[in-house]
């Protein structure tokens, strides 16, 4: 009876090779699961955005809601729906907004007072579809406003 057959060099190089792979694979889920999500490209984490510092609340606002008194701070209780959730409601109320360059969903409280709309310290997702494009070309944004626990739109905004 023969015994083992000695590992050759191509044996060890491989073996080597497939463990450093397999180290790189390890790392690159660890970072996707742990490491930091700034809002590019697909994120794992489920959890809501995190409030920031109560001294803050000037870089939360968005310009062309301001122009239209409409105010914004961070909410320190979760909100009954999701980001994915809020972005399909949204998407089905507004389906001429498909082709934007870019979306970005918030969760805010609103603070807004006029003919239309009286609210304050509402909890919403503020979906924001930016540079939409339009038959004459030019581009706009659509700003649409979501009840954070119902999914209601509570009222949208051109600009």
């Amino acid at each position: 009876m023969a015994g083992k057959a000695p590992q050759t060099l191509t044996y060890r190089v491989s073996a080597i090779v497939g463990c450093v792979f397999l180290g790189i694979a390890a790392l690159g889920l660890a970072w996707v699961f742990l490491g930091p999500q700034v809002g590019v490209g697909p994120s794992v984490h489920w959890l809501q955005p995190e409030a920031t510092e109560a001294g803050s609340g000037v870089e939360q606002q968005l310009p062309a809601l301001l122009a239209h008194g409409i105010t914004l701070t961070h909410p320190t209780e979760n909100a009954a729906l999701n980001q994915q959730e809020a972005l399909l409601l949204a998407n089905q109320r507004e389906p001429d907004a498909f082709n934007a360059k870019k979306v970005v969903a918030r969760y805010e409280l609103v603070n807004a007072t006029s003919n239309q709309v009286n609210l304050k310290n509402r909890a919403v997702w503020i979906v924001w579809y930016q540079n939409i494009a339009s038959s004459t070309g030019s581009g706009h944004d659509l700003y649409v406003v979501l009840d954070a626990n119902s999914g209601t739109e509570l009222f949208a905004l051109r600009t």
